[in-house]
């Protein structure tokens, strides 16, 4: 949804009034949501990369998916992703 011209400014204008107020920025919901799935996504590829070191170590995959919290199924994803490197 985008808003009239005159009516995003006068919003600018009452929000930069805001933020000054409260010394603090306003998040919108759009952006604590992007956030939280930039975190989730980070904790994925963390996940992701203690499986790969794991891996190198010939852990077995039931050990490497409980302590990843990974499937065995991406757990294997992975694996077969190593071997054909």
């Amino acid at each position: 949804m985008r808003l009239p011209e005159d009516v995003e400014k006068q919003f600018q204008l009452e929000l930069t009034a805001f933020e000054g107020a409260k010394q603090m920025k306003y998040v919108t919901t759009i952006e604590r949501m992007a956030e939280a799935r930039g975190a989730e996504q980070g904790a994925d590829l963390q996940k992701r990369l203690i499986a790969v070191n794991m891996l190198g170590k010939n852990l077995d995959l039931e050990t490497i998916a409980e302590v990843t919290g990974l499937t065995i199924e991406k757990v294997q994803e992975l694996q077969s992703q190593l071997t054909q490197d």
